[in-house]
């Protein structure tokens, strides 16, 4: 869903019925196939979506959302442990450690089996007609958009960058590290539904929330695969250490390349500048 298909005069109801199609379509094609390429985007679709959700909440039936967020949930949940395994498998194949392909190979099984319950899954939540109906029963409130964004998005800003300040902190932690990653997603996600009513000018913006995203999510990446390491520490100890250390030292040359840009291009001026932008949807 863009902004070139999507008109500035939709409705909530509009925006997430084309949501939820976008989603039907990229699950569909990851009960197929559910590569890595698959797996990423059935999870953008879902966060997507589940921001519609949440900013728009006032409109939809409060039952119906919260019913097809939590099996969203479930299903993001388990596309999270695939893309943990794809990319714990890409990172052991670029450390150049030696003898690190019985690991890998031992990745690639668990990684079969999770998909096949993967795939599975997706089948079972084929109802995205009837998720739209349910949403569209008893709308409570005929919400604007422009409206909606004018009264959100300045707050999500303001609280967008006292996060990456924390972020972008030398005594910040990899928790913290965390937490800013999952805000700034959502910050962009949220963004992105009002496309349509900001035109060309927020998608030059958005080109830093995205900068910053990569470079979060190449961060946690490190993190995710120590972790998931040591779940295969049994019968591979020396490996998982010389591969967990190697990844300690990357993580933290990208958390510096990370604070260095944040400071760079994210300072109180930018604050300013993105929340008086935000507070007033162009006049069509």
């Amino acid at each position: 869903m863009t902004a070139a298909t999507v008109s500035p005069a939709v409705s909530p109801l509009e925006i997430a019925s084309a949501l939820l199609d976008h989603l039907a379509n990229e699950m569909r094609k990851a009960a197929k196939k559910p590569d890595s390429d698959a797996v990423h985007d059935v999870r953008v679709a879902i966060r997507r979506t589940r921001e519609c959700l949440k900013i728009f909440a006032p409109a939809f039936p409060s039952r119906a959302a919260r019913s097809i967020d939590k099996k969203l949930s479930k299903v993001l949940e388990a596309a999270g442990e695939l893309r943990n395994l794809d990319i714990a498998i890409e990172l052991l194949k670029a450390s150049g450690l030696p003898k690190s392909g019985e690991l890998i190979r031992e990745l690639g099984k668990d990684r079969l089996s999770r998909a096949a319950d993967f795939s599975e899954a997706l089948e079972e939540l084929d109802i995205v007609q009837k998720w739209k109906s349910k949403l569209a029963g008893k709308e409570k409130e005929n919400l604007q958009p422009a409206d909606v964004a004018q009264e959100t998005l300045p707050g999500l800003a303001a609280g967008f960058f006292e996060a990456g300040q924390s972020a972008a902190d030398p005594a910040a932690d990899s928790k913290t590290l965390h937490k800013f990653r999952i805000r700034s997603k959502k910050f962009r996600y949220a963004l992105e539904l009002f496309a349509p009513q900001y035109g060309p000018t927020l998608e030059k913006r958005m080109e830093v929330l995205k900068n910053i995203q990569t470079r979060l999510g190449n961060i946690n990446d490190c993190f995710a695969t120590q972790a998931l390491l040591d779940e295969y520490r049994k019968g591979h100890k020396p490996l998982v250490d010389q591969a967990k250390e190697k990844l300690a030292k990357k993580a933290l040359t990208q958390v510096r390349a990370f604070r260095a840009y944040w400071h760079k291009s994210m300072d109180q001026a930018q604050r300013d500048t993105w929340i008086e932008y935000l507070s007033h949807v162009p006049t069509p």
